[in-house]
């Protein structure tokens, strides 16, 4: 993956049709924060405090000719109970999670890697 870059401002999408303002939604089942847990969106980590609420919402400003990604980075405890969606400014999920899984979501403009095929081993061998 490439190596995430810095997002732009709030004040950049409002100034420029090159960006997009997506809204992220943290949300936590049990009510008391994430915990210590956090989520990467590219560069910048976001989390919702511990003992503070069941959800919150961060505005994240992001070029649209460039690949993003978003992951669940844990770090704290039940991270079970944390889940998050992305959606776009028009109220669009663009990638969101189940609670606690550890896994990079892309979208945007990101390089398809071409499928790769597994060899299959044969054996002409015969057992001894």
């Amino acid at each position: 993956a490439e190596t995430p870059t810095e997002n732009p401002t709030v004040n950049d999408c409002e100034a420029s049709t090159e960006n997009t303002l997506y809204t992220l939604t943290l949300l936590d089942a049990f009510g008391d924060g994430w915990n210590s847990n956090q989520i990467r969106v590219n560069s910048v980590q976001y989390t919702l405090g511990t003992g503070t609420s069941v959800e919150s919402s961060f505005d994240v400003c992001l070029a649209n000719d460039a690949c993003h990604e978003v992951e669940f980075i844990g770090g704290g405890a039940w991270q079970e109970e944390c889940s998050w969606t992305l959606t776009d400014d028009q109220n669009a999920p663009v990638a969101s999670d189940n609670p606690g899984l550890n896994d990079i979501k892309t979208f945007g403009s990101c390089p398809t890697d071409a499928p790769t095929e597994t060899p299959t081993e044969t054996s002409t061998e015969t057992p001894t």
